[in-house]
């Protein structure tokens, strides 16, 4: 189990995440969050109920992409 999940019942489940938590991720500002989801450059989140969540896997493959594209030398988030 990962970092990004959590276990119900004893399976291993994706670990929501809200807007303030993926902006703590990022270190970036709420406003941007959205921002990013406008641009495409973040997932859009689920709704639960009147909620939005986040996946932690969908946000760590945020970072796995980002991290390539560091490495690749074709940069990040803008």
């Amino acid at each position: 189990m990962t970092t990004t999940q959590v276990a119900v019942c004893g399976q291993p489940f994706d670990r929501m995440l809200s807007v303030k938590e993926v902006a703590e991720v990022f270190s970036i500002s709420v406003r941007e969050v959205w921002r990013k989801v406008d641009r495409g450059d973040l997932p859009r989140p689920v709704k639960v109920g009147r909620l939005c969540r986040w996946l932690g896997t969908e946000i760590q493959k945020v970072i796995e992409r980002l991290k390539q594209q560091r490495d690749d030398g074709n940069g990040g988030v803008q």
